[in-house]
């Protein structure tokens, strides 16, 4: 079958309930394949060496090798040296395996690798800019949950316009890495668990207002979040369990997803401070909140999660909640907040979470809370 171009054996998994429970070791032999353009093996639970895997691969001159999809298996070993010889390369996707290498500068020589999925493997060492310095191509890199440490310089201009980003648990520290200010076409950005801090840079806001998704939770950044993030595009925003203070500003009003929970936060600024009507979670617990929850959360009609436990909360909750009709957790619990049981919770009937904890509640039970 040398003619063939494209060959995908993909989601080729087996039942735990039906089947012996081996994994399959890859033994095709497909060096003849000279016109091979795709080979797709994704959750095929292959084992074995990944080097020897690389053996078997095309190796005719010119190597036509665009997109090799390895990601979801049980493959072993150190990804081999030789590996840049596979210079045509536009997709690379060696995600959860159990690959190890030191400094893989190799792939670095990739020129035209526009995809490099390297998520939740073993690698270790540091990543300079030197590693992308001929990943003229690269667009999307998620190198997330490896023991890499990425030791860029701020004045580093990738050769290459990124726009999925992630390097979640990778140590990028202390710093905010100054060098994703040249990076303004990024939509998805994970930086969490970075050992990040440093406080919110002030360019942040304006290279960052095509990002859709963000998560830079997990780390120690401080001072107050930018007083011009409303005009941002994001509607994924995870800041949870850093250090920031002072009052939540003006938010992007597309939010849909929003965990500020975890910080030093006093409080909410205007009426309308933190996403649309289109929020779907919301979660401030464990900050600095005083004050009543304010009429304007009402709007959040088509919310699901809300966690506001564990703040200075006060006063009785605003009956218009009874509007929630999507609402599935409610957190409220280590507050000041005071009143009978708030009646308008016989409305939301798709809770399957209340905690109204440690508050000033008084009266009776409904006796509608059974039913």
């Amino acid at each position: 079958m040398t003619s063939l171009q494209v060959l995908d054996l993909s989601f080729n998994y087996y039942d735990d309930d039906y089947d012996d429970g081996k994994d399959r070791i890859m033994t095709m032999d497909l060096k003849n394949l000279c016109n091979l353009e795709v080979l797709n093996l994704d959750l095929s639970h292959l084992y074995g060496d990944v080097a020897e895997l690389f053996r078997n691969l095309p190796r005719c001159s010119p190597n036509k090798l665009q997109e090799l999809d390895l990601g979801w298996n049980n493959l072993t070993g150190m990804l081999p040296r030789w590996i840049g010889q596979f210079m045509s390369l536009v997709v690379l996707n060696l995600g959860w395996n159990y690959i190890t290498r030191h400094d893989p500068y190799e792939i670095g020589k990739l020129s035209n690798l526009t995809d490099l999925d390297l998520y939740t493997i073993k690698l270790d060492g540091t990543i300079t800019e030197e590693h992308f310095a001929s990943a003229r191509s690269l667009q999307y890199i998620d190198l997330s949950n490896n023991a890499l440490k990425i030791e860029i310089s701020s004045d580093w201009q990738p050769p290459s316009t990124l726009e999925y980003v992630s390097f979640a648990s990778c140590q990028m520290g202390p710093l905010f890495p100054g060098w994703l200010q040249w990076n303004v076409n990024i939509t998805h950005l994970d930086i969490s668990s970075a050992g990040i801090a440093d406080r919110i840079p002030q360019w942040f806001s304006d290279v960052f207002s095509n990002v859709w998704f963000m998560d830079i939770s997990n780390n120690q950044l401080n001072r107050t979040l930018p007083a011009d993030m409303g005009s941002m595009s994001l509607l994924q925003l995870y800041l949870s369990s850093n250090k920031l203070t002072g009052q939540i500003p003006t938010l992007p009003q597309n939010l849909t997803w929003l965990d500020l929970s975890n910080n030093l936060l006093l409080g909410l600024t205007g009426h309308s401070a933190i996403g649309s009507a289109n929020l779907r979670q919301l979660s401030l617990f464990s900050n600095r909140l005083a004050g009543h929850i304010p009429e304007s959360f009402c709007k959040f009609q088509r919310l699901g999660v809300l966690d506001l436990s564990n703040n200075f909360l006060e006063g009785e909750l605003p009956s218009c909640l009874r509007v929630m009709e999507f609402m599935k957790f409610v957190a409220l619990s280590n507050n000041s907040l005071s009143g009978k049981f708030p009646s308008f919770l016989q409305k939301l009937t798709n809770v399957k979470f209340l905690d109204l904890s440690q508050n000033k509640f008084s009266g009776r039970l409904p006796m509608w809370i059974g039913s």
